[in-house]
């Protein structure tokens, strides 16, 4: 599902395919928008959430970080997983800084196959 860009979101536009400046922008609130992973045009964010907080707990799919590793320090900052309008999961991983195509997690996974 294509985004209609407007002038103004420029500088956002361009932010959002550097894993790190979006992982800030997201974790603000201030984007609701994420690139595709497959043909890299921009859609909007149905869902956002912290990974540590999915139920199954999952891990990054790059470098097999687990989401809740470091939770308990005062420092810890979240890996994200997000849901775009076109049904799009991704992992966007505080560790190694990839964003990656992950099957549906948590509770947007019943009735898949997420094997």
């Amino acid at each position: 599902m294509m985004v209609d860009i407007k002038q103004d979101q420029g500088f956002i536009i361009e932010q959002i395919y550097d894993p790190i400046s979006l992982h800030t922008l997201a974790s603000l609130g201030y984007t609701n928008i994420t690139p595709n992973l497959d043909n890299g045009e921009i859609e909007s964010i149905s869902i956002i959430e912290f990974a540590h907080l999915i139920d199954p707990p999952i891990s990054c799919p790059n470098c097999s970080t687990p989401s809740a590793e470091g939770s308990d320090s005062r420092l810890f900052t979240p890996s994200l997983v997000i849901k775009s309008a076109s049904g799009q999961c991704s992992y966007l991983c505080v560790s190694c800084w990839g964003h990656t195509k992950i099957p549906s997690f948590g509770i947007y996974s019943q009735g898949e196959d997420v094997s």
